[in-house]
C-alpha cells in the first residue's frame, strides 16, 4: 500500500469501532477492509449481499466524478473485479492495497466530508 500512513490516520478519524461510517470517505475505507478481512481470513466463505454491497459501493463512488481519468477508472474497475470474485477470492493483499490506495487518492480529491447514507439492513 503506497499510502499506509495516510490510511491509518483516516481509519482512526473516519471509521467507527462498530457499524457504518458517518462519511462516504470513511465508509469506502471500511468497505475495502471488510472485503480484505473476509477474503484473507475466510476465503469469502461468508460472502453475502453485504459484501456485494461493498463492491458496488466502491465501484460506484470511485468511478463517478472527475477524481480519476478514464484510464485510472479502468484500472479501478480491474482491481475491484479482482476483489469481487466470490468463487475465487484473492488470497493476497495486493488487490486490496491497490483499491485502498485508490480510496485514499479519492479522499484527497474529495477532502470535505460527504455524508454516508446508512443502510438499515447492512449487518457488516
Amino acid at each position: 500500500m503506497r499510502h499506509l500512513d495516510e490510511f491509518r490516520k483516516l481509519w482512526a478519524e473516519l471509521v467507527p469501532e462498530d457499524g457504518q461510517a458517518e462519511t462516504r470517505q470513511g465508509e469506502m475505507i471500511r468497505a475495502v477492509e471488510k472485503l480484505r478481512t473476509e477474503s484473507l481470513r475466510n476465503g469469502y466463505a461468508n460472502w453475502d449481499d453485504d459484501f456485494e454491497h461493498f463492491v458496488r459501493y466502491l465501484r460506484e463512488h470511485l468511478t463517478a466524478g472527475d477524481a480519476f481519468s478514464d484510464q485510472q477508472k479502468r484500472e479501478i474497475n480491474r482491481d475491484i473485479d479482482a476483489i469481487a470474485q466470490s468463487d475465487s477470492p484473492p488470497l493476497e493483499d495486493e488487490p486490496f492495497d491497490r483499491v485502498q490506495d485508490w480510496v485514499i487518492e479519492w479522499t484527497r480529491a474529495n477532502p470535505d466530508p460527504i455524508p454516508h447514507e446508512k443502510l438499515t439492513d447492512l449487518e457488516r
